[in-house]
């Protein structure tokens, strides 16, 4: 499949009437959902857990809050500099490299990470 293509099966569902209005976006929310629910569920666990043993609604509160702005914020940046986005630059031979250095530091970091782990053993 090529990169930015949108799958041929999904596209015949859609007509132009349905990508826009409120059913739209509440499918793609619904579809975001899905996507981001499993990674966001554990912080959540952990936060309804903390909130819990405390026993302040106000707390819980609180702290549901924050973790929702935080959520939204990249989304309302996104949003407002959208025009910014436009004159980033292309993908190229730069984009290839910054991708070889996040993966060499993920992998370092991970070593980093084994060497502590196995610090605490000894």
């Amino acid at each position: 499949m090529i990169a930015g293509k949108v799958p041929a099966f999904i596209s015949r569902m859609q007509t132009p009437e349905q990508k826009k209005g409120y059913m739209g976006a509440f499918f793609t929310g619904a579809a975001s959902g899905l996507v981001v629910g499993p990674c966001t569920a554990p912080v959540l666990a952990v936060l309804l857990g903390y909130a819990a043993t405390k026993q302040n609604v106000a707390l819980a509160m609180v702290l549901l809050f924050l973790f929702s702005l935080g959520m939204g914020t990249l989304l309302i940046l996104v949003g407002v500099f959208a025009g910014v986005m436009v004159n980033l630059p292309r993908s190229g031979v730069w984009m290839t490299r910054v991708s070889h250095l996040c993966g060499w530091m993920m992998i370092g970091i991970g070593e980093y990470f084994l060497v502590q782990t196995g610090m605490m053993w000894v």
